[in-house]
């Protein structure tokens, strides 16, 4: 877990193909939250599939290990954060939509200070462009392994 400081930032887009809820662009301020280095894995949900008798989901080919988890609900994703506050006597919760987007936002990394390493591991494509990795993949691309795309070691 990394601390993310918190901020204003524009959510959603005035762009016309997006849906109607993706719109208008309006300035939200989130709190300071912690938020996970990387994404949950397939290695790390199997954990938790194995342990409370879930189906570990599809990989639709890509592969598994180190690679995200796909193919979960959000239902899913509250049972997995449940499981791993019980199982570690820690408290973890999914972000809420505006921390999910804030933490994916492509920043200048000198224009914030202390701890940024918590930028460019996130999931979205305006991650990939601020971290470099647009060009090293088609959008056609599929995942990658983790450690493969950053070289922060993993927190879990």
């Amino acid at each position: 877990m990394v601390l993310v400081p918190g901020g204003e930032f524009t959510m959603a887009s005035d762009r016309s193909m997006l849906a109607g809820e993706e719109r208008p662009a309006h300035r939200v301020a989130v709190g300071s939250f912690a938020i996970g280095r990387h994404e949950v894995t397939f290695t790390d949900y199997a954990r938790f599939a194995t342990a409370t008798g879930r189906p570990i989901p599809g990989d639709q080919g890509w592969g598994r290990g180190d690679r995200p988890v796909i193919n979960v609900s959000w239902h899913d994703a509250q049972a997995y954060v449940e499981w791993l506050s019980r199982v570690t006597g820690k408290r973890y919760r999914l972000p809420t939509e505006a921390e999910w987007e804030y933490a994916a936002q492509p920043v200048p990394r000198a224009s914030i200070g202390g701890d940024t390493s918590w930028l460019g591991t996130g999931p979205t494509a305006s991650i990939a462009a601020a971290t470099g990795m647009a060009d090293k993949a088609p959008r056609s691309a599929v995942s990658r392994p983790i450690r493969s795309v950053c070289t922060i070691p993993r927190a879990m």
